[in-house]
């Protein structure tokens, strides 16, 4: 039972993100984040909002015995995915040196398996591109599949 609480507490985690950047999808500020772009100001704009999502996802884990259950590598992942690798591995860093900054058990691992999350995105986000498939990168499916992939991974 307690497995299945943690699950819905995880999946409450991951609405209110959802919620955050569908309004801020909404304002100007974040239009350009909508588009496929090499302009360093799009990229530090990634580099920015999805730290903080990495670091909010750290912030508002469960705690349970010596480790952290949380949603940061969505913003890993996600920095990479719309930034490219090199935001990815910026994000991950960032997030994982929050991460390994709180100690722990597996701190170490965590941090190590964030940086590898959002270099995944990033990879895939050079991948697509180099197909054409700018499409696929603002894809929910894909967000959603290269996030389970980096998890399985981690694990």
């Amino acid at each position: 039972m307690y497995d299945f609480n943690l699950v819905l507490l995880l999946l409450q985690q991951m609405c209110v993100f959802l919620v955050i950047a569908w309004l801020m999808s909404k304002t100007p500020l974040f239009i350009p984040l909508m588009q496929v772009t090499v302009r360093l100001p799009h990229k530090f704009l990634c580099y920015i909002v999805f730290s903080i999502f990495c670091i909010m996802g750290t912030w508002f884990g469960l705690h349970i015995d010596d480790s952290i259950a949380n949603t940061r590598a969505i913003g890993a992942v996600m920095g990479g995915l719309l930034g490219g690798p090199v935001v990815g591995g910026l994000v991950g860093l960032t997030g994982g040196l929050h991460r390994y900054s709180m100690g722990g058990m597996t701190a170490l691992s965590c941090m190590i398996s964030t940086i590898v999350e959002g270099l995944l995105g990033g990879l895939v986000h050079s991948i697509l591109i180099r197909r054409g498939r700018t499409d696929k990168v603002f894809n929910p499916i894909t967000a959603g599949a290269v996030t389970f992939v980096a998890e399985m991974v981690q694990m």
